[in-house]
């Protein structure tokens, strides 16, 4: 009696080990494919981004042909009042800065 017992016990244990085993392998497929799609989506949404910044980009701005003229210090240079006649500035192209100055009136 007490070795069937010891049978029945047994493998009703093995049973339950392997219903829990199934179910782990069935919840870690899930985790993975869930960690999967949030990564995609992750990583879609970063380069919508990355598109949007790039557009922003000061640097898209002059590779598009426009310049930015600044003062000695640095500061942009926006109005006409900004060009003092015979000072000298920069203009920030696409590829680098070009010594620049105001002709006197």
């Amino acid at each position: 009696r007490l070795g069937t017992l010891g049978t029945r016990l047994g493998g009703g244990l093995r049973r339950r080990v392997r219903l829990t085993w199934e179910r782990l392998y069935r919840t870690d497929d899930r985790l993975h494919r869930c960690m999967e799609d949030h990564l995609v989506r992750r990583r879609h949404l970063l380069d919508s981004l990355g598109a949007r910044l790039d557009a922003l980009s000061p640097l898209r701005v002059l590779a598009r042909g426009y310049a930015v003229p600044r003062d000695e210090q640095g500061k942009v240079l926006r109005r006409i009042a900004d060009f003092v006649p015979g000072r000298r500035f920069q203009l920030r192209v696409q590829d680098g800065d070009v010594p620049a100055r105001t002709e006197p009136e």
